[in-house]
């Protein structure tokens, strides 16, 4: 590979890795928003969904029989025993239907938000340049390793030359420096015990 190559491999490494990170940074803000709204917004419990439901239901009820009382002047003797009967209904509501609702609305579950649906777009774009971004630096840091004392030198010069940081190489070159040097018979060694 030569010097011009490998410098357009590293240009491309380092857009990528531009992007990535406006990306990830992108999926972090949004991930801090919904947690934020998550920690505001506490689901109700079965007890007060129930409770809620249900004076929801026997007011709205109560205000209709009110309004058909007033409007078609029906006798006290029925207003009453409308009433008693919404009573009544108020407890078949509370013991039998909202719980099956209740139950039917964690079965169902609630649909995903449009934040949730822009997180799970946004997650797999971050997937797929965090993977090219790996395959990239792999392929770059294979290419540079490979070079000679002497294209290494000529390469960090070319790089010096054009006013580019060196980060990337320093990186690299500090990984090898940490990695062990197993000599080759203690390694033979070792692989014979096994």
């Amino acid at each position: 590979m030569t010097i011009e190559e490998l410098y357009k491999l590293r240009e491309e490494l380092v857009e990528n890795k531009e992007k990535f990170s406006a990306l990830n940074a992108k999926y972090n803000e949004l991930l801090s928003k919904l947690f934020e709204k998550k920690g505001e917004k506490r689901e109700a419990t079965e007890a007060e969904f129930i409770k809620g439901e249900s004076c929801i239901w026997y007011w709205g009820r109560f205000l209709i029989l009110m309004a058909i009382t007033l409007i078609f002047k029906v006798p006290n003797d029925v207003a009453l025993l409308c009433i008693f009967l919404n009573l009544a209904i108020k407890v078949i509501d509370e013991h039998v239907i909202l719980p099956k609702l209740w139950i039917r609305k964690k079965i169902r579950g609630k649909s995903a938000s449009k934040e949730e649906k822009d997180q799970s777009e946004l997650y797999e774009e971050v997937s797929k340049a965090r993977e090219k971004y790996h395959e990239l630096n792999k392929e770059y840091m294979k290419a540079f390793n490979e070079l000679t004392l002497e294209d290494e030198n000529a390469y960090l010069e070319y790089l010096n030359s054009l006013g580019v940081s060196l980060d990337i190489e320093e990186e690299n070159k500090t990984v090898i420096e940490q990695s062990p040097t197993v000599d080759t018979k203690i390694y033979a060694k070792i692989n014979e015990d096994k």
